[in-house]
């Protein structure tokens, strides 16, 4: 894949992933305090890896076009990693509305 087109796949998914981390924000506003409290970790967690992903596309979109390859590898697992606790986050809310 070209870097640009793989870059634009990725920033697509970021701000997709963006609206699903303020949708959690907004519906754990108005969950009960206990459910709250859990949600608000979850939300902090994920904008943690949120940023870390961030951190990664920047390196791959500041790399040559040497390097970019493998950093783009670090990139994918920060993004896997970023989905599989959103999808986490998510399944644990809806089990819990």
């Amino acid at each position: 894949m070209i870097k640009n087109a793989y870059l634009r796949k990725m920033e697509t998914k970021l701000r997709e992933w963006d609206e699903d981390i303020a949708s959690l924000t907004a519906k754990a506003e108005k969950a009960t305090a206990e459910a709250r409290t859990k949600l608000n970790k979850q939300i902090e967690v994920l904008r943690s890896k949120r940023t870390l992903a961030s951190d990664k596309l920047r390196e791959v979109r500041e790399a040559g076009t040497e390097s970019w390859g493998k950093l783009k590898v670090d990139a994918e697992r920060a993004f896997e990693d970023l989905k599989k606790a959103l999808d986490e986050a998510i399944a644990r809310f809806r089990k819990s509305a």
